[in-house]
């Protein structure tokens, strides 16, 4: 395969992933599990279901149990969203920061684990504990309800929101 082809099939892949988050995180993206290590992100029917709601309705409430991982397929649509969109900003909000964090990392592993074309796209220029930026002015702030951000239009994600209350649900306009 010559450079001239190669590159019009990386422009071709990145077509594809940017129009399907579904296919772009089958196809490319990788997780860090605990006990296995690197893994290739494979999601299940019900996790293609979460990001298809996640595509059509602005606003997403899901009533889960533990180890379905759906914050992991959130952190695959995050990334996706911020790759592929100029200026996205999202703030994962959870009861105690360390969740939040959390969840920052893993966007950042499946960001870091693309192939190196990816690149190309967008490179994060910010990386700490509670953020993340990339060259193409997304970014991605965790916080806690008390300490979220004012007068931004952000793409919240509440994670493992123990008690939701009226105060909380005001504060994103779904009350």
């Amino acid at each position: 395969m010559n450079a001239s082809s190669k590159k019009e099939e990386i422009l071709k892949e990145l077509y594809k992933c940017g129009k399907d988050p579904i296919y772009f995180l089958n196809t490319y993206a990788k997780i860090k599990h605990k006990q296995r290590g690197i893994l290739p992100f494979k999601t299940w029917d019900f996790q293609d279901k979460v990001i298809q709601d996640f595509i059509d309705h602005e606003f997403n409430i899901i009533l889960k149990s533990r180890q379905l991982g759906i914050s992991t397929v959130s952190a695959g649509y995050v990334a996706w969203l911020m790759l592929f969109n100029q200026s996205k900003m999202v703030m994962v909000i959870a009861t105690k920061q360390e969740v939040a964090k959390n969840f920052v990392t893993k966007v950042k592993v499946i960001l870091e684990l693309l192939p190196p074309w990816f690149q190309k796209v967008a490179k994060v220029v910010v990386n700490n504990e509670t953020s993340l930026r990339l060259s193409n002015y997304s970014e991605l702030k965790s916080s806690t309800p008390r300490r979220m951000l004012a007068g931004q239009r952000v793409y919240p994600f509440l994670s493992s929101t123990k008690r939701r209350t009226s105060r909380t649900w005001m504060k994103f306009g779904l009350l």
